[in-house]
């Protein structure tokens, strides 16, 4: 936390740092720093080192511009804005040094209840815990349930610096780094911005600012007073929480930086210990509870309990719905009533723009960048109701193409093609109707697979032995989600770690629920509650002879899953992605139609082409520009006459083909000159390394139609004489051509198992391959998880592999190529060559004849090649033997290859 940092850390941070943010006083915002980067770094390092080698800045180093924004309409008061500090970006650059340093340990310091500024924590998760404790106050229970919505007033400008000093130390931070805050906090000066001039400078006693990135991190360690005595209170049985399920409690409270909700029992002695709590932290910290802003929510509790309450606490009491974090808190399902105030804003924010002073490209991209995202948190949680969505949908379209919300204009393309991606014709919009199917099955993927305490209280609330309940419960949740639980569960694997969650019978964690597999009845499976653990011992498949005699193919079943050398946890695993996980974009794309993608999309939609250019030619591509043709379709009867063509009506193909074009394309034909100049070509004489005596190297290749596509991957083996010894080439179905490579990669390792080849080279022209094997917790997909795995094992010495690899450009790698063509061609399940390809490839070669004059004309070049070579050792647990193989790749006299050297794990 307290060394200096070095320059690449420094330049990180300013990189990091929003290029349009709005500039200090002195008028240099990130954008002239990182432009001017080469020029000014010498002099910005500097300045930034004293700071960390001396605990001392320099004067005005640390000044700041408050400008004030309105927290309401209308406001008229000081207390209805919101002061937000501009500072130097060189300050910017020191503060976000350390806040990057703090982040990386602050989920490991701050309480699970806080979700703000935390890597890892989620505002939603807020909205979820507020949203299941809202459903279950009207449980009845001793003393009734409550839930506590506190205002701390300026929580920011208040917190005492002594306070957030010594809470550090609590923390166990050195003084050093208590001397960098101190020195930050007291260092500031202040200006005020009033109608766009500063007035005045001056200092400040207490309080954090926001618009720095140090400040929410410093707050949030403040605030984790008040979270653990909070905390505190219920493990000591003073403050009760609201009774879940049998076994789980609602949480006790719930933090997102200063907007804090307390979710407990209404009896009087546990709110005085908590009353009490609330005085004794505002004379530490200078944080007082605004009593006026702080409201009651209550369920079955009688009149005259809430009037005690009302008079101990002197909050006012309210009703569902409440808003909460700017998301409407209610009972039961999502209604249009609940959500109309936020339909409401977004039309508000729709009629006030100028729309008559944009283009239709600036209508789209306003109505992408801030109509959708002002949507985000509340369609994130909730299945908002279609007529809803079709409402707002309809005042977005209006705005775009008439720039009027409530007026409709002649629209020639849909709103179906609009929503669709660029790549498949469309505008980029997102449709609300997917997007919302897309955000409940996001959230329901959310639900079975976070650890979080609010989706173990779902899912104990709703799920019997992983199965959805059939009775009604008050869920607003639940009841958004619960049509997608077949979906998540239809598209997703179990991948085996322990075995402790996951049922043998019914979970799908072998390709097929051994249920369906083997026929079980319907009535008999909810009776089978074992899990994968109960057969597995020492490491191994234990299934009882009684079963494999009942069941035959049981033991062939579940001898082709892999079982984890370490015992790592299992978890689910989304079929359609290669991570593994399910993110917002995925889920949207899978509930969205699959379209081919459009060649020309790539050309128009360029950063270097303005907008309202690209949306033009959109238009002629669709069709969709008001020609006479298109006019007459509609019932316009415009009879006009082209000069340009002399055709008799103007059409979006007229200029395309008119007579002056046609004698352009004539004078370019005459002169020789060419409409688009290729690229000039250039010969790299490239050559292959042949292996050491007692080895063999394996050439391996994939590929794939499309990106996604039909896919394939091959491989060749040759010995120290360029000898043919073995080749394959295996369709994959539809992949992507990574997927296709790692193939090629993981069939080549088990040939050598199989044929007991004990030293052999592997040869790849994938960069993306070698970095999977040199980082494959990052970029393998979840059906390499074997990679991961021995990774683990790699990291803590149980195995040893090491390897470099250099990309390789060997034409030797023109054979594997072949192959894997010719598995595109023929679609075996998988082809092994026990002689040359070329003699196997006749059908291939027929389709393909230009491809046998290439192949023909390689021979053997045995050129002398500096070479990187290390022995690679893979133990096959299965079978107790070693392969030792090396991953060698020739260093061609070109010197265009990327050397890429780490720890190989598969």
């Amino acid at each position: 936390m307290t060394v200096l940092p070095s320059h690449d850390e420094i330049k990180s941070a300013v990189f990091a740092l929003n290029k349009d943010s709005a500039p200090g006083p002195d008028g240099f915002g990130a954008y002239f720093f990182q432009h001017y980067w080469d020029i000014v770094k010498s002099d910005l390092i500097n300045a930034v080192l004293e700071f960390f080698t001396s605990s001392w800045i320099l004067p005005g180093f640390n000044s700041n511009i408050i400008a004030l924004l309105p927290k309401t309409p209308e406001a008229t008061s000081i207390d209805q804005y919101r002061p937000i500090a501009m500072a130097n970006f060189k300050f910017k650059v020191i503060s976000k040094i350390i806040a990057d340093r703090l982040g990386s340990i602050m989920p490991n310091l701050v309480s699970e209840e806080q979700k703000g500024f935390i890597n890892g924590r989620n505002i939603k998760d807020c909205l979820c815990i507020a949203s299941e404790a809202a459903n279950l106050l009207h449980n009845k229970s001793f003393g009734g349930n409550l839930a506590l919505k506190i205002d701390i007033t300026k929580a920011f400008d208040t917190l005492e610096w002594s306070f957030l000093l010594k809470v550090l130390k609590s923390f166990g931070f050195n003084e050093v780094f208590c001397n960098w805050i101190q020195v930050i906090l007291q260092s500031s000066f202040l200006s005020i911005s009033i109608n766009g001039k500063s007035h005045g400078y001056f200092n400040c006693t207490r309080g954090v600012r926001q618009g720095d990135p140090l400040s929410p991190l410093l707050f949030c360690l403040a605030e984790d007073v008040l979270s653990r005595h909070i905390s505190k209170l219920v493990a000591e049985g003073k403050l009760n929480q609201i009774k879940g399920t049998r076994h789980l409690h609602v949480p006790s409270h719930s933090f997102y930086a200063d907007d804090l909700m307390i979710f407990c029992k209404g009896n009087m002695s546990g709110l005085k210990d908590l009353k009490s709590l609330f005085t004794r932290y505002a004379f530490e910290s200078g944080q007082v509870v605004n009593a006026s802003k702080s409201t009651i929510f209550a369920g079955s509790i009688t009149p005259r309990r809430i009037d005690l309450i009302v008079n101990l606490l002197n909050f006012s009491v309210g009703s569902l719905p409440f808003n909460y974090l700017g998301v409407p808190i209610f009972k039961g399902k999502p209604k249009a009533n609940y959500l109309q105030p936020i339909a409401d804003k977004i039309k508000l924010k729709l009629s006030a723009w100028k729309a008559s002073l944009l283009s239709i490209a600036g209508r789209v991209q306003l109505v992408r960048t801030v109509v959708q995202s002002m949507l985000i948190y509340s369609i994130s949680i909730y299945s908002w109701p279609d007529s809803l969505l079709k409402n707002i949908e309809k005042c977005m379209r209006n705005f775009i193409w008439s720039g009027d919300i409530d007026k409709r204009k002649l629209v020639t393309t849909s709103w179906k093609q609009v929503c669709q991606p660029f790549a498949q014709g469309g505008l980029n919009l997102r449709s609300l109707s997917m997007l919302n199917k897309a955000t409940n099955l996001k959230l329901c993927w959310t639900v079975l697979n976070s650890q979080d305490t609010w989706a173990k209280l779902l899912k104990a609330r709703v799920l019997r032995n992983k199965r959805p309940i059939q009775h009604h419960i008050f869920s607003s949740l639940w009841s958004s989600i619960k049509e997608d639980f077949g979906i998540v569960i239809e598209n997703s694997i179990w991948s085996v770690g322990n075995g402790l969650d996951i049922n043998f019978w019914n979970d799908s964690w072998c390709g097929t629920p051994l249920v369906d597999l083997f026929g079980i009845p319907s009535h008999i499976r909810p009776l089978l509650v074992s899990t994968v653990s109960d057969y597995l011992f020492n490491g191994q498949w234990n299934i009882p002879p009684q079963l494999a005699q009942a069941f035959p193919s049981l033991c062939n079943v579940v001898n082709q899953v892999t079982i984890p050398l370490d015992q790592s946890e299992d978890h689910l695993i989304w079929k359609h992605t290669d991570s593994g996980d399910l993110l917002l974009k995925d889920a949207y794309h899978f509930k969205l139609q699959h379209f081919q993608e459009l060649h020309w999309t790539k050309i128009i939609w360029n950063q270097d082409i303005p907008p309202s250019k690209s949306l033009l030619v959109w238009r002629i591509m669709h069709n969709r520009i008001p020609t006479d043709e298109n006019l007459l379709i509609r019932g316009c009867y415009m009879p006009s006459m082209c000069s340009i063509s002399s055709t008799s009506l103007t059409g979006s193909n007229t200029s395309k083909a008119s007579s002056n074009s046609i004698r352009d394309f004539s004078f370019l034909k005459y002169f020789k000159i060419e409409i688009h100049q290729p690229k000039q070509t250039y010969l790299r004489e490239v050559c292959w390394q042949p292996p050491g005596v007692n080895w063999l190297k394996c050439n391996i290749d994939g590929a794939s139609n499309g990106n996604p596509g039909l896919s394939s991957c091959g491989g060749i083996f040759r010995n120290s004489s360029s000898d043919f010894v073995y080749g394959f080439a295996e369709p994959l179905g539809v992949a992507t051509s990574f997927y296709a490579e790692l193939c090629g990669a993981m069939r080549a390792i088990d040939l050598a198992f199989q044929f007991h080849w004990h030293n052999v080279w592997l040869e790849t022209d994938s960069v993306l391959v070698v970095s999977a094997f040199n980082k494959p917790t990052a970029l393998v997909p979840w059906q390499f998880a074997i990679l991961r795995r021995i990774g683990r094992l790699v990291e803590n010495r149980k195995i040893g592999i090491v390897a470099r690899f250099v990309r390789s450009y060997s034409r030797r790698t023109f054979f594997s190529s072949l192959l894997t063509y010719h598995a595109f061609l023929l679609l075996l399940l998988l082809l092994l060559l026990n002689s040359p390809p070329i003699l196997h490839l006749s059908l291939s070669l027929a389709a393909a004849p230009a491809v046998l004059p290439s192949a023909l004309s390689i021979f053997p070049n045995l050129v002398s090649t500096h070479m990187f070579r290390r022995r690679l050792a893979v133990v096959d647990m299965s079978n107790n033997r070693t392969v030792n193989a090396t991953v060698v790749t020739s260093k061609p006299k070109v010197s265009t290859n990327v050397n890429c050297q780490g720890i190989i794990s598969f």
